[in-house]
């Protein structure tokens, strides 16, 4: 069993996380003994032991992630890194915010400072009892130095092993993953803690993955075994004249007959859809139209409410004036001429007076109009002209009804079409189903197989 020493964390100071926007700079000591971080659901605890990781390794564990070997499970998480603190770390926030860990290992002390868009690199690397000049390297070499003292000091082969413990042995994150869940990764901590070197552990990973692709291959043989012993056997009975062929043959026939009219029935019902789809066109046309109609109802409405109309031209005033003929009772003769006359003077009058002149008739004072038909001389037997703004109203009202109506009939065969189309697509579905239902209980497993 080899001797490892694990890196411990005496100190963390995060800087300008986005997450944790209450305060710019969080920082504190971990005393030795058992450190609780306790907070409601969504709080960002996770995060919190996620950026501990990656400040140590560079790299953020990533869940449901599928253990192959050291090497690739390396290399996927480091892709994952990349993007885990996209949305937890603000762009305005990105060049200013960092993580700092001071650490301790065997006698050595280690500080440095990663930047949450640099996995690759280190912004600030110390180390105590190490002559180096850090600070005039690159970010990248300091990174690559700082992974050779952590791996030599644990007594490792190559840091990524250290991910790979960090993750799986050292961390029991929301994850829940135990050694016990995956034999791989199991097989691999034992040969890392029992001593094996890197090569022969490569080698046990690489006849592990053998094996397995071994063990696949012999699994798809064995099916392709029973499907061939299926069919051979189907193939003996039809040669030994066995009496089941005649009916198989029959069952056969059926089967085709009815997958011939499997497809008859799904052409009826592209058709079907087709034309549905023709309807709702038809439908969509229909109450468009219903909606212009509609609108130039309202705009003429509109307009003949709010219009200015001269009472002597209406045509009610017009045809007792020159045909001598009420427009609503239906009296002639001189006689209606002369009270439609003095209705008119009266009516003039009255707007004079109420300085109406000019304006829409519908703002006449009702008290006068009231007046004026009260006053009417002789009213039993002559009708009172109508006035020029009812006529047209009525017209307009009259014009746009008959649209919509014609609207409306035009619209009841397409809903009627399209309930028509919808039960017989209806119809045709419930046929297809029978019918598969049918061929699956016709066919016996020696057709199935052939």
């Amino acid at each position: 069993m080899r001797h490892l020493n694990f890196p411990i964390v005496r100190r963390i100071r995060l800087s300008h996380f986005s997450l944790y926007n209450l305060q710019d700079h969080i920082e504190f000591s971990i005393q030795p003994g058992t450190t609780c971080l306790a907070g409601a659901n969504g709080l960002g605890k996770s995060t919190f032991f996620q950026i501990i990781n990656y400040g140590l390794t560079g790299v953020v564990p990533r869940p449901g992630q599928k253990f192959v070997s050291v090497d690739d499970y390396y290399r996927d998480i480091s892709r994952f890194s990349k993007d885990y603190f996209q949305g937890r770390v603000q762009p305005e926030d990105r060049d200013i915010a960092e993580i700092e860990l001071e650490l301790t290992i065997g006698d050595r002390t280690i500080t440095l400072i990663r930047g949450f868009d640099e996995p690759d690199a280190l912004r600030s690397l110390v180390i105590t009892n190490d002559a180096r000049h850090f600070d005039e390297m690159t970010p990248e070499d300091r990174e690559a130095n700082y992974q050779a003292v952590l791996t030599q000091h644990i007594g490792l082969s190559t840091f990524k092993e250290f991910v790979f413990i960090q993750s799986f042995v050292l961390t029991f994150d929301e994850r829940r993953h135990l050694l016990f869940w995956d034999p791989k990764v199991l097989e691999t901590c034992l040969l890392l803690f029992v001593g094996i070197d890197n090569e022969q552990r490569a080698d046990a990973e690489r006849l592990r993955r053998e094996m397995e692709k071994a063990d696949s291959r012999v699994r798809n043989l064995r099916w392709n075994m029973t499907q061939q012993k299926d069919r051979l056997d189907s193939l003996r009975q039809v040669l030994s004249g066995n009496e089941l062929v005649d009916d198989e043959a029959s069952t056969y026939e059926e089967f085709e007959t009815l997958l011939d009219r499997v497809k008859e029935r799904s052409n009826e019902v592209d058709i079907i859809q087709t034309k549905l789809r023709d309807a709702k066109l038809a439908l969509a046309e229909g109450a468009a139209r219903a909606s212009v109609i509609r609108n130039d109802y309202q705009r003429e409405f509109s307009e003949r409410v709010t219009a200015k109309h001269s009472v002597e031209n209406a045509p009610a005033i017009q045809l007792a004036l020159i045909e001598h003929k009420c427009a609503i009772c239906g009296t002639e003769g001189i006689a209606v001429v002369e009270p439609v006359k003095r209705l008119l003077r009266s009516i003039l009058v009255h707007c004079a007076k109420l300085q109406l002149t000019g304006l829409p008739f519908r703002q006449l004072c009702t008290s006068a109009l009231k007046s004026l038909i009260r006053n009417w001389p002789n009213r039993k037997s002559v009708s009172i002209p109508v006035c020029s703004l009812s006529l047209s109203l009525m017209s307009k009202m009259t014009y746009a009804y008959v649209h919509l109506k014609l609207c409306k009939q035009s619209l009841t065969p397409l809903k009627s079409k399209i309930e028509m189309l919808l039960t017989e697509a209806d119809r045709w579905t419930l046929i297809m189903i029978k019918s598969l239902q049918h061929m699956r209980k016709l066919l016996p497993k020696s057709i199935r197989s052939v």
